[in-house]
């Protein structure tokens, strides 16, 4: 199962960002699998699971929540085509190469172009990572 992430701009462009993990934190620390530098989303915001054949996602107690296609959720699963809102930040679930093709209205104000060029997997620091 192949798990992408879609950060959309308003211009219509996005970048695609794959799942790292079976699972994978989202978040704004640096130890999380997907750091999000936003205020609006937190420090571990939510969780994303690949069962290998379902994809769900967790909201880890974030302070703005997690929503998905405009609802609140504690937990829920996930469907190709699904807009999760993290904070200002949304993304679009693509599974499989579905969707294919992405609305504009997809998109959202917030995302700056520098953002936009540096969101990325980043790793834990060293100093996370010694016994």
């Amino acid at each position: 199962m192949d798990v992408n992430l879609l950060l959309v701009k308003k211009d219509g462009s996005f970048k695609t960002i794959p799942m790292p993990s079976r699972v994978t934190v989202l978040g704004r620390r640096r130890d999380c699998d997907l750091r999000i530098p936003i205020d609006s989303v937190s420090r571990r915001h939510c969780q994303l699971h690949n069962n290998g054949s379902a994809i769900s996602i967790r909201d880890l107690d974030s302070t703005n929540g997690t929503i998905v296609n405009g609802h609140a959720v504690t937990e829920s699963s996930i469907n190709p085509g699904d807009k999760i809102s993290l904070g200002n930040l949304n993304l679009i679930m693509q599974i499989d190469g579905k969707p294919e093709k992405l609305e504009i209205n997809d998109s959202h104000d917030d995302v700056s172009d520098e953002m936009f060029a540096e969101f990325t997997d980043i790793e834990p620091d060293e100093e996370l990572t010694e016994n």
